[in-house]
């Protein structure tokens, strides 16, 4: 397995592929994709059962495993949307940490930094 997909499992990256293939096959006009992770709120969708992509921990010591959690997901989905696909990612984060992706600036660089810039990214 590459290093930038370390902590992925199989699973997860043949979803990925899969999924990315159906959904430009199925609307392949589409300019890119919008992936937001963040909070879930399941209370009016009974079927919903959302998840973190990336287990939030409180503790300080905790940050710098999370950082290295995200940044192979995002180099997963920069590789199968811009590079294989040619289209736009637009990576959103929503969380309700002062302190963490969406609110510190220092954070959020720590993760993307990991991953390989691309001009549709």
């Amino acid at each position: 397995m590459a290093k930038q997909f370390e902590g992925l499992s199989n699973r997860t990256r043949l979803l990925c592929r899969v999924m990315s293939e159906e959904l430009f096959d199925t609307y392949p006009g589409r300019d890119g994709l919008v992936v937001r992770l963040g909070e879930t709120y399941p209370h009016d969708m009974p079927y919903h059962t959302g998840q973190r992509a990336v287990t939030y921990n409180c503790a300080d010591s905790h940050r710098t495993r999370e950082q290295e959690k995200f940044a192979p997901l995002i180099s997963l989905l920069r590789d199968e949307i811009c590079e294989k696909h040619n289209r736009h990612l637009l990576f959103r984060t929503w969380d309700f940490f002062p302190d963490r992706f969406h609110a510190n600036p220092l954070y959020h660089v720590a993760i993307t930094d990991q991953v390989e810039p691309h001009t549709k990214w």
